[in-house]
C-alpha cells in the first residue's frame, strides 16, 4: 500500500520532534518503530505517529504505558489515525547551572 503524499505536521497543537508514518503498516510493527522512537526522545519532545490499523488504538496506550510516555492526542483522520505522544520530563533548556558534587 502507497504511502500518502499528504503533510505529516498539522498546524494545531504542540509542534512534533519527529514524525513516523506508519499507514499501510500492520499495528505490531508500527510499535515496535514506536518504541524505538521513544527511547531516542528527550523528556518533553513530542513524536507524531500515523497509522492505519485499527489495533493501534487499543494496542498503542499500552505500549506506550510501559514506556512512560502520554498520549496527548489520537485522532481518527482520513486514512486511519494520528497520535501525538510526549516523552513525559522538563525539556532541556541549556541555560541551567551546574550542580556542585559534595559541596
Amino acid at each position: 500500500m502507497p504511502k500518502s503524499s499528504q503533510p505529516l505536521s498539522m498546524n494545531s497543537g504542540p509542534r512534533p520532534a519527529k514524525p513516523i508514518d506508519g499507514r499501510g503498516d500492520g499495528a505490531a510493527w508500527l510499535i515496535l518503530k514506536v518504541a524505538s522512537a521513544v527511547a531516542a526522545l528527550e523528556p518533553g519532545q513530542v513524536l507524531e505517529v500515523w497509522g492505519s490499523d485499527p489495533k493501534l488504538k487499543s494496542d498503542l496506550p499500552l505500549v506506550l504505558a510501559r514506556h512512560g510516555c502520554r498520549l496527548l492526542e489520537a485522532r481518527q483522520v482520513q486514512r486511519g489515525y494520528r497520535f501525538l505522544l510526549v516523552k513525559p520530563g522538563r525539556p532541556r533548556t541549556g541555560g541551567e547551572p551546574f550542580q556542585t558534587i559534595g559541596g
